[in-house]
C-alpha cells in the first residue's frame, strides 16, 4: 500500500504542460491515479491505511491541485479522492484534514462549473462538520465555525444556498448551516427560516444517511435558544420510525448496554453501532417501538450523559 500511495503522490506532483495536447495527457494519467485512491477506501472504514497515505503527502498534493489550477482543469475524480478520506465518517481522520485546511480547499470548489464536483465537496464539508459535531460537547458551538469564517465560508454558503436549485446541494447547505450554528445565533432572520424550514422537510427523507444528517443539525440548532420557539413540536427531531441518532460515548459501548438502557423508554426495534476495527466509533442509532418512547429518549437524552 506504501508503494501506491508514493506512486499516486508523484505522479499528482506533475505540474500541467502548456501545450494542451501534454496537458490532457497529464490529467488523464492523474485521474487514473486519483482513481485508484477512491477504489482503495470507498466505503470502507480503514482509519490506518488513510492516515499512511496522508502522511505520504496524498492530502497535501490534492490540497496544492485545488488551489493553483484553474477550476476546469480539476475534474470529478480529484475532488472523489479527497471525498473518499470524509467517508465512511472518522473522527480521527477528520481532525486531520481539518488540521490541513482541507475545508479551505473544499471551499473554493464551490465555485466550480461542474455540479458533480460541487456536490462532491458539499458533501465532504458535511462530513467534516459531522465529525465535529459528534466529537464535542453538544451544549457547545461548532469546533470549526471560527474557521468557516475566516475563510468566508459561512457567507458562501449562504450565497449558494439561496443560488442553487440543485436538491442535493440545498440538503448539504442547510445541514451544514445547521451543524456550524449550534449553541450560537443565526445573524439573518430570513436564513434562519429557511434554513429550518428546509430542514424540516427532510426528516423522513428516503436516505437514512442525509435522514441522520438532517435530524442531527436540527437537534445542534435546539441548543440555541433562540430557535427553540421555532420547534413548537420536538417530534420533528425524530423521524417517522422512531430513530434516534446518539453521539458521543466510549469506544467501548455495546449494543447490549444501550438496549438496556433505552427499554426504559419503551421498546426498542433496533440498535445500529458502526465500529472500526472492532471499536465503536462513537456514534450510532436507535430506532423504538413508538415515536413517544422516542421522544422520551430523546427529552432524556439531552439532560444526561450515556457515560
Amino acid at each position: 500500500m506504501k508503494q501506491l500511495f508514493v506512486e499516486v503522490y508523484l505522479s499528482l506532483k506533475i505540474p500541467l504542460s502548456e501545450d494542451q495536447i501534454q496537458k490532457n495527457e497529464i490529467i488523464k494519467q492523474q485521474e487514473e491515479q486519483c482513481n485508484k485512491i477512491y477504489n482503495q477506501f470507498t466505503w470502507k472504514s480503514d482509519d490506518l491505511g488513510r492516515s499512511n497515505a496522508i502522511n505520504a503527502g496524498i492530502i497535501d498534493v490534492l490540497h496544492e491541485i485545488i488551489s493553483t489550477r484553474n477550476l476546469d482543469d480539476i475534474t470529478a475524480p480529484y475532488i472523489h479522492a479527497l471525498f473518499v478520506f470524509t467517508h465512511p465518517y472518522s473522527i480521527a481522520i477528520s481532525k486531520l484534514l481539518f488540521e490541513k485546511k482541507s475545508l479551505t480547499y473544499l471551499l473554493r470548489l464551490l465555485d466550480h462549473q461542474d455540479q458533480q464536483i460541487i456536490n462532491s465537496a458539499l458533501a465532504a464539508i458535511v462530513n467534516i462538520l459531522y465529525c465535529g459535531v459528534i466529537s464535542t460537547n453538544h451544549t457547545l458551538p461548532h469546533p470549526y465555525y471560527e474557521e468557516l469564517v475566516l475563510q468566508g465560508g459561512i457567507q458562501k454558503i449562504f450565497t449558494l444556498l439561496q443560488q442553487t436549485t440543485h436538491q442535493f446541494s440545498k440538503n448539504c447547505l442547510a445541514t451544514i448551516v445547521g451543524f456550524v450554528f449550534r449553541s450560537r445565533e443565526m445573524p439573518d432572520p430570513e436564513m434562519k427560516d429557511q434554513i429550518i424550514s428546509h430542514l424540516k422537510s427532510n426528516v423522513n427523507h428516503q436516505d437514512e444517511e442525509t435522514r441522520n444528517e438532517v435530524n442531527l443539525a436540527l437537534q445542534c440548532l435546539q441548543q440555541n435558544s433562540d430557535f427553540n420557539l421555532q420547534f413548537s413540536d420536538k417530534e420533528q427531531l425524530n423521524n417517522a420510525t422512531g430513530q434516534l441518532f446518539i453521539y458521543q460515548f466510549e469506544e467501548d459501548m455495546t449494543e447490549s448496554w444501550l438496549k438496556e438502557h433505552f427499554e426504559q423508554f419503551g421498546g426498542v426495534i433496533s440498535i445500529f453501532l458502526p465500529v472500526c476495527m472492532g471499536k465503536s466509533r462513537g456514534f450510532g442509532f436507535v430506532t423504538m417501538k413508538e415515536k413517544e418512547a422516542s421522544l422520551r429518549a430523546f427529552n432524556h437524552c439531552f439532560q444526561t450523559s450515556l457515560n
